[in-house]
């Protein structure tokens, strides 16, 4: 993932858009698309990996079973919702990496964007 955001910048070079070909522009976005849809799978099977460390090392007792459980649920639920809201964002998918595509179809805007990825990441926090 870290791999692809550095190959976005070395792509466009840190120029402004406007000195950026239209066609580096779209590979970048490409790029960035990946990069948003990996960061919360990478982010939640992290945390689920740590829920089933702590499940070996707690998992005898009770209650910790059912939070741990409860938790890596929820996680799961999480990874789904975010990675979704994420490649369903643009209609069709390939608007988020094609500007021509844009202006025939819809795409959420950055505070929808911001609003989604608030609720995913920051509500239910491990």
């Amino acid at each position: 993932m870290f791999a692809l955001a550095m190959r976005v910048a070395d792509v466009t070079k840190g120029h402004h858009i406007l000195f950026i070909p239209e066609n580096i522009i779209e590979y970048a976005l490409k790029l960035g698309f990946w990069v948003f849809v990996l960061a919360p799978i990478t982010n939640s099977l992290i945390k689920i990996s740590l829920s089933l460390m702590f499940f070996r090392i707690k998992g005898k007792d009770y209650w910790w079973r059912i939070g741990l459980w409860s938790m890596i649920a929820i996680l799961i639920i999480i990874l789904f919702s975010s990675s979704l809201s994420i490649i369903f964002s643009c209609t069709p998918v390939s608007g988020f990496w094609h500007i021509s595509e844009r202006l025939g179809g819809h795409c959420l805007s950055i505070s929808k964007n911001a609003d989604l990825s608030y609720g995913f990441g920051c509500r239910f926090k491990s």
